[in-house]
């Protein structure tokens, strides 16, 4: 009689590879690539804001405090997906909006938060460091072929949230996507009423032009909360609209995805009679130092590893949530407090497993932590 190793050694060296077949992305969830996949732009495609705030010259805010504020000019505005045409002088700024192309003659970004508006200036009242809350041009992919026309951006989370969706067991319906005014996004959430659940991604923090909350209060909806202490995925709507949850996730893709785990899918399993909804934890050890934030609880996508005895966890390259790459190659989630100094290589930490074949659990990795 065979040892079991070598009969399965024995079946698997008659089993041949299919051939290859062309599938709409939305049906390739878990199957393999045939060949590489080249990327034909850069991601992003051109240096874009990674905060609603506005595009300055950094010279221009150096030193400002509350006690004294610096007063720019506002000249124009950059929404995402309309890139403001002209330069920044100066002592100028142009409004610009989460995701936004950054106008030529700006470096950095001043968030919203530390400014306030009078007519057609803003007073800054703290200057973030230089080239702050700017995404580069190539940051999460390099294009390796011909060059992609620019000023619009690219729907991936249709496609990423499409996919959790099907992977936990619920049917998606994409309902398109939104221009940023009151009556388009009324229409496709008046459309989303026929589902179960209610899902949005963008729109949901304070630029000027996240309309998501308003509009769906207008159509009923009894907030539960916005904002989440996490990193990512800060901004964050719940409610309901009669008996149907409303999710109004951020529209950063590593934000959305994250922000989908750790609340949409349960939510989802429940709602189709599962008692077992959240990814199991285990203890890792830190394989790099990791830095944390001071004010809300950090999750870092990583790989694991085997050594000896012990699983290390590894961070996927920059934690940018504008990145999808990092999510992509992540195994897990590890779990840090706030902090303020972060944690040195060798920390002893929680991983939150992203593996659909992990063991499930009926409690969270968050109840009870503080």
């Amino acid at each position: 009689m065979l040892e079991i190793g070598e009969a399965q050694r024995q079946v698997l060296e008659e089993i041949p590879v299919l051939g290859t077949e062309r599938v709409h992305i939305l049906e390739a969830l878990g199957r393999v690539l045939a060949r590489d996949v080249e990327a034909i732009r850069d991601v992003p495609f051109t240096d874009n804001s990674a905060m609603d705030g506005y595009a300055c010259h950094h010279e221009d805010v150096v030193g400002a405090t509350p006690a004294n504020p610096v007063r720019l000019r506002v000249i124009g505005e950059a929404p995402a997906g309309c890139p403001f045409k002209g330069a920044v002088g100066r002592m100028e700024a142009v409004r610009i909006g989460t995701g936004g192309v950054v106008p030529a003659g700006a470096d950095t970004v001043v968030m919203v938060e530390d400014t306030e508006q009078e007519e057609d200036e803003i007073l800054c009242f703290r200057a973030p460091d230089k080239g702050a809350y700017i995404r580069a041009r190539g940051e999460d992919v390099k294009r390796v072929d011909e060059p992609f026309s620019a000023g619009k951006v690219v729907c991936s989370n249709c496609y990423s949230l499409a996919a959790q969706i099907s992977e936990c067991g619920a049917i998606p319906l994409s309902l398109g996507i939104a221009s940023d005014n009151h009556e388009d996004l009324r229409s496709k959430m008046c459309d989303g009423l026929r589902a179960d659940a209610i899902l949005t991604s963008g729109g949901v923090s304070v630029g000027k032009y996240d309309f998501v909350k308003e509009c769906l209060a207008q159509l009923g909806m009894k907030a539960k909360f916005w904002k989440v202490a996490m990193k990512p995925g800060k901004p964050l709507i719940f409610g309901t609209i009669g008996n149907k949850p409303v999710f109004g996730l951020p529209g950063n893709p590593t934000s959305a995805m994250t922000s989908f785990e750790e609340f949409v899918r349960p939510a989802l399993l429940k709602m189709m009679g599962h008692t077992k909804i959240f990814r199991s934890t285990f203890e890792a050890t830190l394989a790099e130092d990791v830095l944390s934030e001071a004010d809300r609880r950090h999750l870092v996508r990583c790989k694991l590893f085997q050594k000896n005895s012990h699983v290390l966890a590894l961070p996927t390259g920059t934690q940018s949530s504008g990145v999808l790459r990092s999510m992509v190659l992540a195994d897990g989630l590890i779990i840090l407090p706030p902090a303020e100094k972060g944690f040195p290589r060798g920390t002893r930490i929680r991983v939150h497993t992203l593996h659909s074949t992990a063991p499930m659990t009926e409690t969270s990795p968050f109840w009870g932590r503080g």
